[in-house]
């Protein structure tokens, strides 16, 4: 991945945010409108109306499709759903790799333990680019990102064990800088506070 794509999925991320509150301003105006209307305040004529509402309407579906915006509190109570799930997603996944990692380890020698540790969090960030490029929400990409990150965790405990490297802070900054890089790179604002939060921890 080059630098360039890494800068183009931040600013990504960094514009759906902006969309997200353009679309609030235009719903906002549009229950202020109302209510103005209904007070006696302000009102408009049929052709003003007509023009405000064909142009927000062209302004949502615009967004909508560049950005996958949440055009109602319907669909901001479904977002947040998703998001939830994508976080006791990630977690239950992150578990069963840590499991089934313990549950084969000692099967395995020294050398192939070594390639799995390194091969883990790449094949996991391999993963996030892929559904990073397939869907617009990102609820697939930050599963895989979390696994990416577990995993990389668990490189730095179990290299440590292997060659009997003693723990030290240095671990958590480490792990730290990975999750603010792949936060960084996709756009992945849960993996960005978990990788502050270590940081400053």
């Amino acid at each position: 991945m080059t630098s360039t794509g890494v800068g183009e999925r931040a600013g990504k991320g960094l514009a759906r945010q902006e969309a997200q509150r353009r679309v609030d301003q235009v719903v906002a105006f549009k229950r202020e409108l109302t209510e103005l209307g209904r007070e006696g305040v302000l009102a408009l004529g049929f052709e003003e109306r007509n023009r405000i509402e064909r142009y927000h309407a062209e302004l949502l579906a615009q967004l909508a499709r560049q950005f996958d915006v949440d055009r109602s509190e319907g669909q901001r109570q479904m977002s947040l759903g998703m998001r939830i799930a994508s976080l006791l997603g990630a977690v239950t996944l992150s578990a069963g790799v840590v499991l089934f990692f313990y549950r084969v380890w000692g099967l395995l020698a020294t050398p192939a333990q070594v390639a799995v540790l390194v091969s883990m969090p790449l094949l996991a960030l391999a993963g996030v680019e892929v559904a990073a490029r397939r869907e617009k929400t990102l609820y697939v990409a930050a599963i895989t990102a979390m696994v990416a990150s577990a995993a990389f965790a668990l490189d730095l405990s179990v290299m440590g064990a292997i060659f009997n490297i003693v723990p030290t802070p240095t671990g958590i900054a480490a792990w730290s800088a990975f999750a603010l890089a792949v936060a960084y790179a996709w756009g992945l604002r849960l993996l960005l506070a978990a990788g502050l939060a270590a940081g400053m921890g």
